[in-house]
């Protein structure tokens, strides 16, 4: 939830230090320079087109195994196939050069361009064929028009994530659809295109990857649609702090809501000593600064933003989208920010600062203000978790919705 700008900063800064410590010819340097070299295509967005894992094995093997990288953005075959024109050649070797053109022999080439998608084969009586852009699906599943009749899962790839992991949320919601626990919202399919639109503006850098998505608003706006986002651990220091610094596993959606499995969470997440993540680094800095000051921070995003994007209904993400608190996570896949985000205690560190506020004035003797922030944030917190209460009292999940036919009818009419 680091706004973009400030962890683009911060990483370039760390990318910087990676190079002198490993050296420019290791596979951390070489990494480090790719990735440098398309920082500067737009300094403070960088995080939409950084090399992950394959970039890694790129750089290792240009390293240790003597391969050359050659980074263009076009190359033709000449003389009858033998030669490999690269042209615009940013990166050659093992470092970033300019140069106009390269020539390489070749005896072989791989081509990992992947595939085209093509949907044509399915056919629905009275229907158009299904257009093969997940990003004009809902949540990269639904199809317009056909949400109550086909689903799609695979076709949410996460910048960084797994594709498995996007699919078992979405199985998960089409579970609860099926068994009409859940119903599709009435304007999914323009709920579809705008989300669509924010994704394709963030992941400029490839236009044609419509399956790309990020994953943390994209899980997280899938978990509010179930009913799963996770609470955080308030009660146990050891768990909060991994339920904070751990990656963001589908394990974490198992803790609450339907099909909710807490202990096989805990089993897992357990195996791990407490500050496993903690990894003494610069931006591990920045990270434990922000998260003491984010819920603060967020709560003055929400109220000045009405003023900053007020009049800005038409842009696809937010005015200066870069720099605002939450980064990605409240931009991207509808996932809002909401008042429950800024104030509940299961959400971040705002609980833990309120504790802190009212020692501080209990031993101050100041026992009136203790006592009303002590009052308030019971009172608060009892507001915002007062549907999980009446579950706790009635003893019963989650309640099925009326009959949708009606409402099923009017989506596909629409």
């Amino acid at each position: 939830k680091l706004p973009v700008a400030i962890f683009s900063l911060a990483l370039d800064a760390m990318l910087s230090d990676a190079i002198k410590l490993h050296g420019e010819d290791s596979g951390a340097g070489i990494l480090a320079k790719i990735d440098k070299k398309n920082f500067k295509k737009d300094f403070f967005a960088f995080d939409t087109s950084a090399p992950t894992k394959s970039g890694g094995v790129l750089a290792h093997a240009v390293a240790c195994k003597g391969l050359d990288i050659i980074i263009s953005p076009q190359m033709n075959f000449i003389e009858d196939g033998n030669i490999a024109r690269f042209e615009n050649v940013t990166f050659l070797g093992k470092d970033e050069k300019a140069t106009d053109k390269v020539d390489v022999e070749v005896d072989v080439v791989i081509l990992c361009t992947g595939f085209s998608l093509n949907l044509d084969w399915i056919e629905v009586e009275g229907r158009d064929p299904i257009e093969a852009n997940p990003r004009k699906w809902f949540k990269h599943c639904f199809p317009p028009g056909l949400g109550d009749k086909i689903a799609f899962l695979g076709y949410a790839r996460p910048a960084q994530g797994g594709i498995p992991q996007c699919s078992e949320l979405l199985a998960r919601y089409v579970a609860l659809l099926l068994k009409e626990e859940r119903i599709l919202p009435n304007d999914f399919a323009i709920q579809a295109i705008r989300e669509g639109q924010a994704e394709t503006k963030t992941f400029y850098a490839t236009p044609n990857n419509t399956s790309l998505v990020e994953f943390s608003p994209f899980a997280n706006s899938l978990a509010r649609l179930i009913g799963c986002e996770p609470s955080a651990p308030i009660f146990s220091l050891s768990r909060f702090i991994k339920f904070w610094t751990l990656p963001l596993w589908s394990i974490w959606y198992r803790l609450d809501g339907p099909g909710a499995n807490p202990g096989v969470c805990w089993e897992v997440v357990d195996k791990y000593g407490t500050f496993d993540s903690v990894v003494p680094m610069p931006l591990l800095i920045i990270f434990i600064l922000y998260c003491v000051l984010m819920q603060p921070l967020m709560i003055i995003e929400y109220l000045l933003s009405v003023l900053i994007d007020g009049g800005s209904s038409s842009e696809v993400l937010p005015r200066f989208y870069k720099w605002r608190v939450g980064g990605h996570f409240y931009q991207l896949s509808g996932n809002i920010l909401r008042l429950k985000d800024l104030v509940a205690p299961s959400f971040g560190f705002l609980f833990i600062e309120l504790l802190l506020i009212i020692a501080f004035e209990i031993i101050s003797m100041n026992l009136v203000i203790a006592a009303l922030f002590l009052g308030g944030s019971i009172l608060a917190s009892l507001w915002l978790t007062r549907k999980r209460l009446m579950l706790l009292v009635r003893g019963s999940g989650y309640a099925k919705p009326k009959e949708n036919t009606e409402l099923l009818q009017n989506e596909i009419s629409q």
